[in-house]
Protein backbone atom coordinates (compact mmCIF):
# COMPACT_ATOMS: atom_id res chain seq x y z
CA UNK A 1 0.00 0.00 0.00
CA UNK A 2 0.80 3.49 -0.59
CA UNK A 3 0.07 6.27 1.78
CA UNK A 4 -0.22 10.44 0.91
CA UNK A 5 0.99 12.73 3.84
CA UNK A 6 -1.70 15.28 4.50
CA UNK A 7 -1.48 18.10 7.15
CA UNK A 8 -4.43 19.69 8.78
CA UNK A 9 -4.74 22.78 10.35
CA UNK A 10 -3.71 21.84 13.47
CA UNK A 11 -0.28 20.83 12.57
CA UNK A 12 -1.53 16.59 12.31
CA UNK A 13 -0.26 14.57 9.79
CA UNK A 14 -3.24 12.04 8.65
CA UNK A 15 -2.03 9.12 6.27
CA UNK A 16 -4.72 8.12 3.95
CA UNK A 17 -4.21 4.86 2.51
CA UNK A 18 -4.16 4.82 -1.35
CA UNK A 19 -5.01 1.50 -2.80
CA UNK A 20 -2.63 0.48 -5.10
CA UNK A 21 -1.36 -2.83 -5.56
CA UNK A 22 2.45 -3.70 -4.84
CA UNK A 23 3.02 -6.04 -7.22
CA UNK A 24 0.29 -5.48 -10.00
CA UNK A 25 2.48 -3.25 -12.34
CA UNK A 26 5.97 -4.84 -11.99
CA UNK A 27 4.15 -8.51 -12.64
CA UNK A 28 2.43 -6.90 -15.42
CA UNK A 29 5.67 -5.16 -16.57
CA UNK A 30 8.14 -8.35 -16.24
CA UNK A 31 4.39 -10.55 -18.16
CA UNK A 32 5.06 -7.99 -20.83
CA UNK A 33 8.56 -8.29 -21.24
CA UNK A 34 8.39 -11.70 -21.74
CA UNK A 35 5.92 -11.28 -24.66
CA UNK A 36 8.28 -8.82 -26.38
CA UNK A 37 11.29 -11.44 -26.15
CA UNK A 38 9.06 -14.30 -27.34
CA UNK A 39 7.79 -12.27 -30.48
CA UNK A 40 11.06 -10.77 -31.04
CA UNK A 41 12.71 -13.74 -31.52
CA UNK A 42 9.59 -15.09 -33.60
CA UNK A 43 9.96 -11.68 -35.56
CA UNK A 44 13.36 -12.72 -36.45
CA UNK A 45 12.49 -15.56 -37.94
CA UNK A 46 10.14 -14.22 -39.86
CA UNK A 47 12.62 -11.78 -41.20
CA UNK A 48 14.81 -14.64 -42.49
CA UNK A 49 12.30 -15.80 -43.93
CA UNK A 50 11.48 -12.73 -45.82
CA UNK A 51 14.97 -12.81 -46.93
CA UNK A 52 15.56 -16.60 -47.90
CA UNK A 53 12.59 -16.15 -49.80
CA UNK A 54 12.58 -13.12 -51.64
CA UNK A 55 16.33 -12.73 -51.77
CA UNK A 56 16.00 -8.97 -50.43
CA UNK A 57 19.26 -8.63 -48.79
CA UNK A 58 19.23 -8.60 -44.95
CA UNK A 59 20.03 -4.88 -44.70
CA UNK A 60 16.95 -3.46 -46.08
CA UNK A 61 14.70 -5.93 -44.09
CA UNK A 62 16.47 -5.35 -41.36
CA UNK A 63 16.64 -1.74 -41.84
CA UNK A 64 12.73 -1.17 -43.00
CA UNK A 65 10.54 -4.07 -42.13
CA UNK A 66 12.31 -5.04 -39.02
CA UNK A 67 13.05 -1.76 -37.87
CA UNK A 68 9.35 -0.38 -38.09
CA UNK A 69 7.55 -3.75 -35.99
CA UNK A 70 10.20 -2.74 -33.33
CA UNK A 71 9.59 1.21 -33.70
CA UNK A 72 5.73 0.98 -33.22
CA UNK A 73 5.96 0.98 -29.55
CA UNK A 74 8.20 3.99 -29.91
CA UNK A 75 5.32 5.51 -32.13
CA UNK A 76 2.58 4.65 -29.75
CA UNK A 77 4.19 5.63 -26.89
CA UNK A 78 5.12 9.14 -28.71
CA UNK A 79 1.86 9.63 -29.97
CA UNK A 80 0.09 9.33 -26.72
CA UNK A 81 2.50 11.45 -25.33
CA UNK A 82 1.35 14.34 -27.96
CA UNK A 83 -2.25 13.59 -27.00
CA UNK A 84 -1.06 14.50 -23.16
CA UNK A 85 0.52 17.57 -24.55
CA UNK A 86 4.16 16.22 -23.71
CA UNK A 87 6.29 17.74 -26.31
CA UNK A 88 9.23 17.17 -24.93
CA UNK A 89 8.35 13.60 -24.02
CA UNK A 90 7.54 12.75 -27.63
CA UNK A 91 10.51 13.75 -29.11
CA UNK A 92 12.53 12.47 -25.96
CA UNK A 93 11.41 9.37 -26.62
CA UNK A 94 12.27 8.95 -30.59
CA UNK A 95 15.61 10.19 -29.81
CA UNK A 96 16.16 8.55 -26.26
CA UNK A 97 14.87 5.25 -28.28
CA UNK A 98 17.59 5.70 -31.21
CA UNK A 99 20.23 6.40 -28.74
CA UNK A 100 19.70 3.28 -26.63
CA UNK A 101 19.47 1.63 -29.69
CA UNK A 102 23.02 2.84 -30.78
CA UNK A 103 24.15 1.56 -27.28
CA UNK A 104 22.94 -2.00 -27.86
CA UNK A 105 25.94 -2.49 -30.38
CA UNK A 106 29.13 -3.28 -27.63
CA UNK A 107 26.10 -5.42 -25.97
CA UNK A 108 26.07 -6.87 -29.36
CA UNK A 109 29.68 -7.99 -29.59
CA UNK A 110 29.74 -9.95 -26.47
CA UNK A 111 27.20 -11.78 -27.41
CA UNK A 112 28.08 -12.00 -30.72
CA UNK A 113 31.49 -14.73 -30.25
CA UNK A 114 33.30 -15.71 -33.21
CA UNK A 115 34.33 -12.13 -33.92
CA UNK A 116 33.16 -8.17 -33.95
CA UNK A 117 30.08 -7.36 -35.30
CA UNK A 118 31.20 -4.51 -36.88
CA UNK A 119 33.76 -6.44 -39.05
CA UNK A 120 31.15 -8.57 -40.36
CA UNK A 121 28.34 -6.18 -41.37
CA UNK A 122 28.16 -6.38 -45.55
CA UNK A 123 29.49 -2.54 -46.99
CA UNK A 124 25.55 -1.44 -47.09
CA UNK A 125 25.27 -0.72 -43.80
CA UNK A 126 27.13 2.80 -43.41
CA UNK A 127 24.01 3.59 -46.03
CA UNK A 128 22.34 2.87 -42.87
CA UNK A 129 24.28 4.66 -40.72
CA UNK A 130 24.80 7.73 -42.93
CA UNK A 131 21.34 7.83 -43.68
CA UNK A 132 20.40 7.76 -39.91
CA UNK A 133 22.96 10.38 -39.16
CA UNK A 134 21.81 13.08 -41.40
CA UNK A 135 17.98 12.56 -40.46
CA UNK A 136 19.63 13.14 -37.20
CA UNK A 137 21.15 16.08 -37.90
CA UNK A 138 17.97 17.30 -39.68
CA UNK A 139 16.32 16.78 -36.41
CA UNK A 140 19.19 18.29 -34.04
CA UNK A 141 19.43 21.28 -36.13
CA UNK A 142 15.69 21.79 -36.19
CA UNK A 143 15.34 21.70 -32.52
CA UNK A 144 18.44 24.32 -32.29
CA UNK A 145 16.95 26.88 -34.69
CA UNK A 146 15.27 30.12 -33.78
CA UNK A 147 11.76 29.72 -32.17
CA UNK A 148 9.37 31.33 -34.03
CA UNK A 149 6.01 30.02 -34.83
CA UNK A 150 6.20 29.50 -38.56
CA UNK A 151 4.65 26.44 -39.39
CA UNK A 152 5.99 26.37 -43.41
CA UNK A 153 9.67 26.67 -41.86
CA UNK A 154 8.69 23.96 -39.72
CA UNK A 155 7.16 21.66 -42.14
CA UNK A 156 10.24 21.49 -44.57
CA UNK A 157 12.55 19.52 -41.87
CA UNK A 158 9.70 16.97 -42.24
CA UNK A 159 10.18 16.94 -46.24
CA UNK A 160 13.71 16.36 -45.91
CA UNK A 161 13.46 13.65 -43.44
CA UNK A 162 11.01 11.91 -45.28
CA UNK A 163 12.91 12.56 -48.81
CA UNK A 164 16.30 11.71 -47.22
CA UNK A 165 14.91 8.39 -45.33
CA UNK A 166 13.20 7.37 -48.96
CA UNK A 167 16.06 7.70 -50.87
CA UNK A 168 18.04 6.22 -48.44
CA UNK A 169 15.96 2.91 -48.55
CA UNK A 170 16.12 2.84 -51.84
CA UNK A 171 20.03 3.00 -51.97
CA UNK A 172 19.95 -0.10 -49.58
CA UNK A 173 17.31 -1.78 -51.66
CA UNK A 174 19.84 -1.31 -54.93
CA UNK A 175 22.40 -1.79 -53.25
CA UNK A 176 22.07 -5.26 -52.31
Amino acid sequence: MLFRSRKRHNSDVVKEEICVHEKAPFSQFFFSLLIVFILAFWLANIANTIVENTKINESFVGSLFMAFVSSLPELTVSLAALRAKSLEMSIGNILGSNFFDSCIIPFMDIVYRPTAIMAQVKTITPIVSIGALLLTLIVVLSLLRERKIHKPRFILPSVFILIIGIMSYLLIYRAG
